[in-house]
Parts: C-alpha cells; structure tokens; sequence
C-alpha cells in the first residue's frame, strides 16, 4: 500500500516510513490556494547537487557571474529548494527555509526538524521536474537522488517571506514499510 507522506518521511528516513503501514492516508502539510492566472510561468528540470552538507548552496557552479543578491540560499525557489532537500543544516533548514506552517504540520515544531537533520535522510541531489512562479508563490515537483525517498516525486510550495523564499508545504507518494 502507499501512503501519502510529509517532508517527515524524507527527513525522518527509516524510521518515519515504518510508521506509515495500514490502509491509505492522506497527509498533507499546508497547502497554498493556486492562482489559476500565472503572472510569471516557468517550466524547467534542473539538477541541484550538493558535495559538501556544510555548505548550504555548494556543490553547483552556475558558469559565474550573476548578481551577488540573487546567490544565496533562499533567494531565488531554485535555491531555497535545493538548500532545503541537500543542506542537511538545521540552522539553514529549519531556521530560514521553512514557514512555521511547516514545521508545525510536518515536525511539529522546529526542535523536531532540527532532530530530523541526519546525513542518512540527506539526498546528495535533487532533479526540479517542474517549477511554477506565481508573484508570491511557487509550486515545484523536485525528485531526490539519495536518502530515504530517493526517486520520489514530491509536490511542493514556496512562499516569499521577506527577502527569501521558504518552503510552505510538502507532499510525496511514498510507499510504507521497509
């Protein structure tokens, strides 16, 4: 059987897909309505890597250049994205790159996000299927390359809070049990 699962699962590894058995369920973190007029559009696969978890954007070279506003994690959806699935930073991760919405649905707090941040539920990489830009909004299908959900679509949203973008909330088909 599968079950519907949160970021609890990819972060969690073993231990959350364990807890999934039983019949279908349907869990979802908080879901940002979607404008059905995108004022900004954009369809894109990209692969995001990380070779080294102590740092938050490392691992990818955009060819240099580009403005030093837009080069931090959180600044733009891509790297809010990638920063959050390969970062394993809990400061990073839980403490900039996720809505309190979040971290309540998905963690419960930010005390259990952080506990979530193990080397073995951190993909070394993550393919962008699909990305979305709505003004505030961004809606995502990013698949992981390693750890526990590895190959796994999961939807996500993105709000721009302030100066960054923060994952809002999360959504994979994962199936349970070992």
């Amino acid at each position: 059987m599968r079950a519907l699962v949160t970021i609890a699962a990819l972060i969690a590894a073993l231990a959350a897909l364990a807890g999934c058995g039983g019949d279908d369920e349907t869990t979802t973190a908080a879901q940002s309505a979607t404008s059905t007029t995108a004022a900004e559009s954009t369809t894109t696969s990209t692969e995001a890597t990380t070779d080294d978890p102590s740092d938050p954007g490392g691992g990818t070279d955009d060819g240099g250049g580009g403005g030093e506003a837009s080069s931090g994690p959180g600044s733009d959806p891509e790297s809010a994205l990638e920063a959050f699935f390969t970062s394993g930073d809990p400061d990073l991760v839980c403490g900039e790159l996720a809505t309190q919405e979040l971290l309540a649905s998905a963690y419960g707090d930010e005390r259990g996000c952080r506990q979530a941040q193990v080397p073995a539920a951190i993909p070394k990489s993550i393919d962008i299927k699909e990305i979305e830009i709505d003004g505030e909004t961004t809606e995502a299908v990013v698949v992981p390359d390693g750890g526990p959900n590895d190959g796994f679509e999961h939807e996500v949203v993105l709000v721009h809070e302030g100066d960054a973008w923060q994952v809002d909330s999360l959504e994979a088909d994962i199936p349970a049990g070992p």
